[in-house]
C-alpha cells in the first residue's frame, strides 16, 4: 500500500520595518556616464511582511531593483525591490531620482618650460611637451582652456 502525504509548513507571519538600500555600483549607467547628484528616495524605509523563516534569515534592509536599461539621462522613476516571492513590501514601489552626465576623455598637450636651468647641463629632455589625459563632465568642457592649465616648469 502506497500512502501519499502532503505536509504544510505554516509559519507565523512577521512584519518588519526595514531601511531601503541602493547599491550605487549596480546602477546600470551607459559607458562614460556618471552620477552627478545625490540619490534621493521618496521614502527611506518599507514595511515588509512574510513568513518567519524568511524574515529572520538575516534580512536587514531592502535593496531597490534597477532593470537592465542603460541610463544616459537624469533618472526619475519608481522602482520595485529585490525580495523573495513570498515577501510583501509596502509601498510596492519607491521613487528614485538622481542626475547623470556624460564624461569625456580629453587629451591636452602642455609645453615644458625650463627656468634657471644651466645651459651647460648634460641633462636633456627628449620631448618638449607632455600629454595630459583627463575626464571632464561634458557640461564643463568649455570651461577648461589650454591657457588655464598652464605649463610644466622644471627648475634647477
Amino acid at each position: 500500500v502506497v500512502t501519499d502525504t502532503l505536509f504544510f509548513d505554516i509559519q507565523q507571519k512577521v512584519v518588519k520595518k526595514l531601511p531601503l538600500r541602493i547599491d550605487s555600483l549596480s546602477i546600470p549607467l551607459r559607458d562614460n556616464y556618471r552620477l552627478t547628484s545625490p540619490i534621493t528616495l521618496s521614502n527611506d524605509s518599507v514595511l515588509v511582511t512574510g513568513p518567519k523563516s524568511l524574515m529572520n534569515a538575516g534580512m536587514s534592509n531592502i535593496e531597490l531593483a534597477f532593470n537592465n536599461d542603460e541610463i544616459d539621462s537624469d533618472f526619475n522613476r519608481d522602482l520595485g525591490y529585490h525580495v523573495e516571492a513570498l515577501i510583501n513590501v509596502e509601498p510596492d514601489e519607491t521613487r528614485v531620482t538622481f542626475e547623470v552626465s556624460q564624461f569625456l576623455l580629453k587629451e591636452l598637450t602642455i609645453p615644458i618650460e625650463f627656468l634657471n636651468f644651466p645651459v651647460d647641463s648634460s641633462v636633456f629632455v627628449a620631448n618638449s611637451d607632455i600629454k595630459v589625459y583627463y575626464t571632464i563632465n561634458e557640461n564643463d568642457e568649455d570651461e577648461v582652456k589650454r591657457s588655464e592649465v598652464g605649463k610644466i616648469i622644471i627648475l634647477h
